[in-house]
């Protein structure tokens, strides 16, 4: 149901506009100064890291799932 889908990501979108300034803020503000760089870079490639575990991990349910022919069926037409 694209409804479903539409509110479940406002949902995402909302929450991660909340979480991630405030996790960044709290990152930056226990490091030093000259390692601030360091500390941002790594925190980004966690997040990255994280995005696409979790890319791999929903496609390997998609595809094992009953109705994947369905749903890419359904998301070509959308």
């Amino acid at each position: 149901n694209p409804v479903t889908i539409s509110l479940l990501l406002l949902i995402y979108g909302i929450g991660g506009g909340f979480f991630l300034p405030s996790n960044t803020s709290a990152i930056m503000g226990t490091v030093s100064q000259d390692m601030q760089g360091t500390a941002g870079a790594t925190q980004r490639m966690v997040q990255n890291i994280g995005i696409a575990f979790y890319t791999a991990v929903t496609s390997l349910f998609i595809s094992n799932s009953s109705n994947s022919d369905k749903l890419i069926e359904g998301s070509s037409h959308a």
